[in-house]
């Protein structure tokens, strides 16, 4: 899931020629981040009725879930690769 960020956010962000600055990359991955997550917890929540316990242990590391650096990922990816591509 990772690797489908990044050459996602490469297409979107290095090929289309439009200069962006940091903050805009940095808003980008917020976005994109805050979102996820957002769309995670309410389709999880009154969708499959879980609770929001079960909900945030999908986050937590120290249970072997990599969830949260999908999330990390998605923040850091446009920061990244917007650098990498100018």
């Amino acid at each position: 899931m990772i690797l489908v960020v990044l050459i996602l956010t490469y297409i979107l962000v290095g090929t289309q020629g439009v200069t962006t600055t940091p903050g805009q990359l940095i808003t980008v991955g917020l976005l994109w981040s805050s979102l996820t997550v957002t769309a995670d917890i309410l389709i999880l929540k009154f969708l499959f009725r879980k609770e929001l316990s079960d909900i945030f242990y999908n986050y937590t590391l120290h249970s072997g879930r990599l969830h949260s650096l999908v999330i990390l990922s998605m923040f850091l990816a446009p920061i990244v690769l917007g650098h990498i591509v100018k």
